[in-house]
């Protein structure tokens, strides 16, 4: 009976929810749904097109991604709108917005319109300004807890402040009078802030605040004499005036400090604001008033919004206007453009084909080889004749005329031509072989120089391009170094650490700004020693370009002869072989030691000949007397007017003196020293083709390992850093990773110019340089490489 009573309650209560979920069922949803809430948010706004319009538009996005289907809201529309800058208007519509009673809240938009609710004091209903630029200065109470502190009124601050853009710029430009330019909603009030404005540098600088409404060429009038100006936010004339302003100002060379990143970027020269900071304003004005409809308070709402300052300079706009930025401001500063003009980019092939047009060494060693050529031709001028003519008066005693019989006159006037040819001379002989020669020799010598002159460039180029990546390391690393400076601060400011890392984060920073100066210096000198090697003015700007250097190394007819073929130490000694016999027939220095040796062997036997070998020469001469005067002048049969000769003369230098023996044994001893100076090089170049070939295969090595040492340090300096700044690594893991990445990522972009270097280093010491050798020599060389592997692998 128990169960059965049971059982039937159960039942009927069972019968009730069935009845009550189908009742349920029945119902409109908009019974059980609560009523969506609506919202009339008034617009004050300075403008509602260009920019603004954008601003609103994420705004509307960011509340309606909050409100979801708990509010509905209309921002503006009817209810407010432009004031088109005038404060006048502000105030009048901010008044008529007061008293709509349709309105629950009033957002102020802009400087002036900001500028205007700020200075109210009393606020009726709630109000959200956006336009605190300088709260000192527009005279708004900042809390120290963040807030307003003001019944109704909450505002948007990032960290700006005029006075500190103030303090940056004087400290970039150290001006003696600024001007201040802005919208007249906030030059009215830094009119009446004069003595905050000179606390900026102890009164040691004037200020001239100017309206933006003035016009360009009011402005400029108004400015007359100040040697910086400063431009804020211009009101109606951002869009046309601020660009005219500008233009006109660089046009007077006059430095100029903008309000954000972005003015730098279209030609101020300086700013140290951030840009980029309209989304994260547009979030918070829309997480202000979703606060607000859950029931926060105004003034307990935050504040501030901090941004990352930074002072950057146009270095593009400092060479226009003529303005040379401190080492220590460039050392701090982040630079757009680069701290010299652009200048010359060349490939390598450029440089190299630049080099032998200019280069100071080719172009004097010309002048070598041109005095060697001027040496052999006058060598060969021993066998052309010698022609003479003379003329001479001549004076005899009136005694010795007159007892002459008429053979010498007391005066005479004569002339004489001779003619002296020399037939044959061993040692004349000698001296043309000789200096032939030493002809070759010195060419040889250029042929050499020529490939120093390759490889210097390529060193000096190489360098240029290690020196930039370096730079190009050093300020990502700076970078880096400022991201985890914030980070450190946040989570200071959270209490999640004490003030060690960031005093840690701020060390490093001093230290890789230092680094990246260092840095750009070393760019500095490795484009002028380039220079030098170039011929060109020290002053131009070189760059060097990174196009091609794979297909540089990978073309060289040494890469090519080897490929895949010395991947053991068999095949390293089966290549070296070939490569130091190629080099031998081909070294140009060994080929001048063999010219030189070649002129001395002829010298040599010259002078051992010298006393037996006997010289031959023929000579004539032709007398002719033009004039006779005084005692014995007349003519007698014994006297002849005109009269010739010849002759044919042979000469033994049978002793001089020693000399000769003297002359032989020095020429001996140089020749040995020449013949040890040789075996020396032949050892040197297989020295030099050993540690080149070994090094083009190591600088291989080192490149595929420092690539993938490379990618893993990224690897792991992002999880390191993400660890870090979620508290769950240490200030020294990340240390350890960002300075592990920085080395692998110089490493990894230095490799491939190492490795180019490494290859031109190998066709140096070979003596032959793909750059400058005919390609049907390279082909040849390719197919005895080849079949030099393909006939070592036979034989084993």
């Amino acid at each position: 009976m128990q169960y059965l009573r049971y059982e039937g309650v159960t039942t009927v209560k069972q019968k009730i929810l069935v009845g009550l979920m189908l009742l349920a069922l029945c119902l409109p949803l908009s019974a059980w749904a609560a009523p969506r809430r609506h919202f009339t948010l008034g617009l004050v706004a300075d403008e509602t097109g260009g920019e603004m319009a954008e601003f609103l538009a994420m705004v509307h996005q960011e509340i309606n991604a909050l409100a979801g289907a708990r509010y509905t809201f209309v921002l503006g529309g009817t209810k407010g709108g432009s004031i088109n800058w005038n404060a006048d208007e502000a105030r009048s519509l901010y008044q008529k917005l007061v008293d709509d009673p349709e309105v629950d809240l009033i957002v102020g938009l802009g400087v002036v319109s900001s500028s205007v609710i700020a200075k109210e004091g009393i606020y009726p209903k709630p109000v959200i300004a956006v336009g605190i630029i300088d709260s000192e200065l527009q005279g708004v109470k900042k809390s120290s807890e963040n807030r307003s502190g003001v019944e109704n009124l909450t505002y948007v601050h990032f960290n700006r402040s005029i006075l500190r853009d103030l303090t940056f710029f004087h400290e970039l430009v150290p001006f003696t009078e600024v001007g201040i330019v802005f919208d007249p909603a906030v030059t009215d009030v830094l009119k009446g802030k004069k003595r905050t404005l000179a606390k900026a540098h102890q009164g040691k600088s004037g200020y001239r605040v100017v309206s933006s409404n003035e016009g360009v060429n009011g402005i400029l009038a108004e400015l007359a004499g100040v040697d910086a100006v400063y431009i804020g936010y211009m009101g109606a004339q951002e869009s046309m005036g601020r660009p005219a302003l500008v233009k006109a100002l660089n046009g007077l060379k006059i430095p100029t400090f903008g309000s954000s990143i972005r003015d730098v970027r279209e030609g101020m020269l300086a700013a140290a604001a951030p840009e980029g900071t309209i989304a994260r304003m547009a979030r918070r004005v829309a997480l202000n008033i979703d606060g607000w409809v859950g029931g926060d308070t105004f003034s307990d709402l935050p504040v501030n919004l901090d941004f990352k300052e930074a002072l950057t300079v146009n270095m593009d706009t400092a060479r226009l206007i003529g303005f040379s930025p401190s080492f220590a401001a460039l050392s701090r500063a982040e630079l757009l453009g680069d701290l010299k003009p652009p200048g010359i980019f060349y490939t390598l092939s450029d440089a190299v084909t630049l080099a032998l047009l200019s280069n100071h060494d080719l172009r004097i060693n010309t002048f070598d080889v041109k005095q060697a050529e001027e040496a052999v031709r006058q060598a060969g001028t021993s066998f052309l004749p010698e022609v003479k003519l003379v003329g001479s008066q001549s004076f005899v005693d009136e005694d010795v005329a007159a007892t002459s019989a008429n053979t010498q006159a007391e005066r005479t006037t004569s002339g004489t031509a001779r003619v002296d040819q020399l037939l044959y001379s061993d040692e004349a002989i000698g001296a043309i072989a000789s200096q032939k020669a030493l002809l070759e020799a010195e060419r040889y010598t250029r042929d050499a120089l020529i490939l120093d002159t390759v490889f210097n460039t390529t060193v000096a180029f190489t360098d240029l391009l290690k020196a930039g990546t370096d730079e190009t390391i050093q300020k990502e690393n700076v970078a880096l170094l400022k991201k985890n400076l914030a980070i450190a601060k946040q989570r200071e400011a959270a209490g999640a650490i004490g003030p060690g890392d960031t005093f840690s984060w701020e060390s490093r920073l001093a230290t890789a700004r230092a680094a990246l100066f260092t840095s750009r210096a070393a760019v500095n000198i490795a484009s002028r020693r380039l220079n030098l090697i170039l011929g060109v003015p020290m002053d131009q700007e070189s760059r060097a370009l990174d196009t091609g250097l794979d297909a540089v190394m990978n073309a060289s007819y040494l890469v090519k002869g080897a490929e895949g073929q010395v991947t053991n130490p068999a095949g390293f000694e089966t290549y070296l072989r070939f490569l130091v016999a190629e080099a031998e027939k081909k070294a140009p220095e060994l080929a001048s030691i063999e010219r030189n040796i070649a002129a001395l062997e002829r010298r040599v036997g010259v002078l051992s000949r010298k006393n037996w070998v006997p010289s031959v020469s023929a000579s004539g001469a032709w007398n002719r007397d033009f004039d006779r005067r005084g005692l014995g002048s007349d003519d007698g049969l014994s006297y002849h007017k005109e009269s010739w000769n010849a002759a044919v003369n042979v000469t033994w230098p049978l002793f001089a003196r020693g000399e000769i023996r003297v002359e032989l044994s020095k020429e001996r001893l140089a020749l040995s020293q020449l013949e040890e100076q040789k075996r020396k090089s032949v050892k040197a170049i297989e020295l030099s083709v050993r540690v080149a070939l070994l090094e083009t295969i190591t600088r291989s090595i080192n490149r595929e390992q420092a690539v993938r040492s490379d990618e893993y340090a990224g690897k792991s300096l992002d999880i390191i850093a993400d660890s870090y700044a979620k508290g769950r690594a240490s200030l020294t893991d990340l240390v350890e990773a960002q300075n592990a990445s920085l080395n692998a990522g110089l490493a990894a972009t230095n490799a491939i110019y190492e490795q180019v270097t490494a290859v031109l280093k190998l066709e140096r010491a070979v003596g032959e340089m793909t750059l400058l050798a005919d390609p049907a020599e390279m082909d040849a060389f390719t197919t005895r490489a080849r079949a030099l592997f393909d006939q070592d692998s036979e034989t084993h």
